[in-house]
């Protein structure tokens, strides 16, 4: 994340964004702020960066209580970027859950499981965006519904859904990316830096796992693991195998 603030154009925003928040002397932040504009290095830049951020953390402002000063330079991040084009770049974001489908379906894949993209079905009741079918060692069939969600609003029917798709899968996961985390974070707790733990809370009472897709990187990580469904309907789950046309 670090690396691609310092490719924006929005580096210099945090700066002095941290520095307005640590109260220094004016002159003493006019000096701050005159030296960053006038380095031109990457590595000089980030230290200097960590230097505001660790003096803002040495200030011990209420709202930045047990916050690393990594995670106070995320906060500042977020901030300067989250009504700009630079937040997807910077937080591995995209506008449309379907640019997660590739990378879902290919992870999914090379874990041994038959992937089918629902998203569009209209027959065979409700869907999730993937449906991932695995034949066990022992001959039996194991499901994965994965919805996926890039949208704080599409979080409100994330129970509703899950009790739903759980009645055919024997686990439920969720997809999101690092954007949407640091969102969920700053629309809980006002933090990025609480947002893994906060997300967590949102999603982990309704059975469901997740998956964190840094778009930017290209790389995916299962942040946690989902419960096994209570729910499961093999009847159920065994007419969406039809409809897919599964061969057992």
């Amino acid at each position: 994340m670090f690396t691609r603030l310092l490719r924006s154009r929005f580096h210099s925003d945090v700066h002095e964004s941290i520095l307005g928040e640590a109260r220094l002397k004016p002159t003493e932040e006019a000096a701050l702020l005159k030296e960053y504009d006038r380095t031109g290095n990457m590595e000089k830049r980030m230290k200097m960066l960590e230097n505001a951020s660790k003096m803002l953390e040495s200030r011990h402002a209420p709202f930045y209580k047990n916050h690393t000063w990594e995670e106070i330079l995320a906060q500042h991040i977020y901030k300067a970027v989250n009504q700009s084009r630079a937040f997807n770049d910077i937080f591995g974001h995209v506008v449309n859950e379907d640019e997660l489908y590739g990378m879902l379906r290919n992870h999914l894949k090379r874990d041994g499981y038959t992937v089918y993209e629902t998203y569009d079905l209209r027959g065979g009741g409700r869907w999730p965006d993937l449906y991932a079918v695995k034949r066990g060692r022992l001959g039996g069939i194991r499901t994965i519904s994965v919805d996926a969600k890039v949208n704080y609003d599409a979080f409100k029917r994330l129970h509703e859904q899950c009790a739903t798709f759980a009645r055919f899968s024997n686990q439920v996961f969720v997809a999101t990316t690092p954007g949407m985390v640091a969102e969920v974070g700053v629309e809980q707790e006002y933090s990025v830096a609480h947002g893994e733990a906060a997300f967590k809370r949102l999603v982990e009472p309704a059975g469901a796992g997740a998956y964190v897709i840094d778009m930017a990187s290209k790389e995916i990580s299962k942040a946690f693991e989902a419960s096994g469904s209570r729910e499961l309907d093999k009847e159920e789950r065994n007419g969406k195998l039809r409809y897919l046309e599964y061969e057992r």
